[in-house]
C-alpha cells in the first residue's frame, strides 16, 4: 500500500541523485512525482536550509509543502521530496544537516526518510570533482586537509560529514527505524533489481520496467579537474543565479574541450595519484562507522567495498 505520509529523499551527494530524480521520482509510468514540480528543489532549499533559524515556522512550512503536493496525490501519484544537500553542503561550507532533520521531524512527523550513501573515498572524489565544477579553488589537500590541522581550524570537507552512521541514527531516533531506507549507490551498479526492490518497497510502488542504465552528470577527468580549480581565481562564478555570464560559459566549454583531447593514460595516472592521496589521507578511519551503520542497517556493506 501507498503511503501517505511525506517522503523525503536527503542526500548524501554524489549518490545518483540526479538518477533518482530524472528516471524515478519523475516518473509518472511508476506512480511517482518530484513534490512541487519543476521547482521542487527551490522549495526545499528555501523551506528548510536558508531558514536562518529564527523566523522558522513548523507549521507554515507544514502548511506550504502539503499544498505543493495536493494537485499529485489528487492524481494518483506519490509526491517525492529530493534534495542531496539536506545532509549538508560541504561545498558551501554548510554542515546543517542536524538542523535539517530537526526542521523536517517539526513538520513533519509521521515523515519517511531516504538516505543514499557512497563509499567514503570514492564519494570524496566525486565531491572534489564538483567542487571545481562549482567555481571552487583549492587543491585536493585543502580540500580534504591532513587531519592534523590545529584546534577551530579544518578542511573544506569535513571528516564527520563522511561518518554516516551517526547521520543514520539520528534520522531513526527521530522518525522511527521503520521509516528510514539507506541504499548505497554500489547496489544500484552491481545489483539494480536488489536495489529497485527495496526502494519500491518503501515507497508502495512497483519499479518495474526498471529504468534504463547510465550515468547522469559525469565528472571531467582529473587533468581537466586540476585546471579549472587555476581557472577558477580568475573567473569568479555568480553565486545569486543559476545563470552564469558568458565569460563563466566560454571557461567552462574550454575545459570540457580539453578535457576531450587529453589522453586516457593521462587521466588514468592522475586518477591513481588522487586515489593514492585520498587513501594516505583516511585509511580505514571510516571502518567502525560503516560496522556500526552496517549492523543498524542490516546493508552488506563489507561486499560493496566500504570496510
Amino acid at each position: 500500500m501507498t503511503t501517505t505520509a511525506p517522503v523525503f529523499h536527503i542526500g548524501y551527494p554524489k549518490t545518483a541523485t540526479t538518477f533518482l530524480q530524472r528516471q524515478i521520482f519523475g516518473q509518472e509510468a511508476y506512480g511517482l512525482a518530484l513534490a512541487g514540480g519543476t521547482n521542487s528543489r527551490a522549495h526545499l532549499v528555501d523551506a528548510f536550509i536558508l531558514s536562518d533559524g529564527y523566523g522558522f515556522d513548523p507549521q507554515a512550512t507544514a502548511a506550504r509543502l502539503t499544498a505543493l503536493e495536493q494537485d499529485q496525490r489528487a492524481a494518483g501519484l506519490l509526491p517525492i521530496w529530493s534534495e542531496e544537500v539536506l545532509l549538508g553542503d560541504p561545498l558551501a561550507n554548510r554542515y546543517d544537516g542536524h538542523a535539517n532533520a530537526t526542521r523536517i521531524a517539526a513538520c513533519f512527523p509521521n515523515a519517511r526518510i531516504l538516505i543514499t550513501i557512497r563509499e567514503q573515498k570514492a564519494m570524496v572524489l566525486s565531491m572534489y570533482r564538483q567542487y571545481s565544477n562549482q567555481g571552487g579553488q583549492a587543491p585536493l589537500r585543502h580540500f580534504i586537509g591532513t587531519g592534523q590541522e590545529p584546534m577551530s581550524f579544518s578542511p573544506i570537507l569535513r571528516d564527520g560529514f563522511l561518518l554516516f552512521d551517526r547521520a543514520v541514527r539520528f534520522y531513526q531516533t527521530l522518525f522511527g527505524k521503520e521509516n528510514i531506507l539507506v541504499l548505497p549507490q554500489e547496489m544500484l551498479n552491481t545489483a539494480p533489481q536488489d536495489y529497485l526492490h527495496r526502494l519500491g518497497a518503501f515507497l508502495g510502488r512497483d519499479l518495474v520496467p526498471a529504468p534504463p542504465p547510465g550515468r547522469d552528470n559525469p565528472g571531467l577527468g582529473l587533468p581537466a579537474v586540476r585546471l579549472n580549480t587555476v581557472l577558477n581565481r580568475l573567473v569568479l562564478r555568480n553565486p545569486l543565479t543559476g545563470h552564469q555570464n558568458r565569460i563563466w560559459t566560454l571557461k567552462a566549454k574550454a575545459v570540457r574541450g580539453i578535457d576531450k583531447i587529453t589522453p586516457s593514460a593521462m587521466k588514468a595516472r592522475m586518477e591513481t595519484h588522487f586515489c593514492n592521496e585520498i587513501q594516505a589521507r583516511y585509511g580505514d578511519s571510516f571502518g567502525d562507522s560503516n560496522r556500526r551503520l552496517s549492523e543498524m542497517t542490516g546493508l552488506p556493506l563489507q561486499r560493496f567495498g566500504y570496510f
